[in-house]
Order: C-alpha cells, then structure tokens, then sequence
C-alpha cells in the first residue's frame, strides 16, 4: 500500500493532489502532508500568480468543506485575484513566465 489519504484530487494517473495521513507503527496518526505529482502547477516555467492562485485553489478543495462552502470559496479568492489584476495591484514580478531555451 502506497500511503492512506484524507482527500484525494486525482486528475489521471500519476496526477493528483492529496492530503496524505502519515501514521506511527501503532496506527496512530503522526500527522497530515500535502502530496503533489505531476500538477502543472508544480511547473518551474509558469507565473508566480499562477503558482499561488493553483496552490490556493489545492487548499480549498482538498480542505474537506462541502463542496458549496468550496465553491463559495474559490469564486470570493478568483473574483479578489482578477480585482487585483485589473486595478494594477499585483507585483509585476508575479506575472513573469520565465522559460529556458535549450
């Protein structure tokens, strides 16, 4: 068995988000990690806006609200995220797409 997990986002396989329960040998829990593989938000070559907006929106849905206190979540964050963008309140550098030509 590969690992126990408290909520799970699995897009295809070998892509997913979770939240991974993490357990001494007597079973109790030890603690609860964020696990990412193979999300192009974990991409080098994106914008840190990106970056921070889909590691936001992974928290939501992985947080175990019902699914409407997400939503009601995600749309408040996106609708702040794209206030911000149009009055011009995000650092430039945010919005930088960095990509190395081989």
């Amino acid at each position: 068995m590969d690992g126990i997990f408290k909520t799970m986002l699995l897009l295809r396989k070998k892509k997913y988000a979770a939240m991974v329960v993490k357990e001494y040998a007597d079973g109790e829990v030890k603690s609860i990690v964020r696990e990412e593989k193979g999300l192009d938000l974990v991409r080098r070559d994106w914008c840190n806006l990106s970056k921070t907006i889909g590691r936001m929106a992974l928290s939501y849905i992985l947080s175990g609200n019902e699914t409407e206190i997400i939503v009601d979540q995600l749309c408040t964050y996106l609708t702040e995220q794209g206030k911000k963008l149009m009055e011009d309140t995000l650092e430039l550098s945010d919005l930088i797409i960095t990509k190395e030509l081989t």
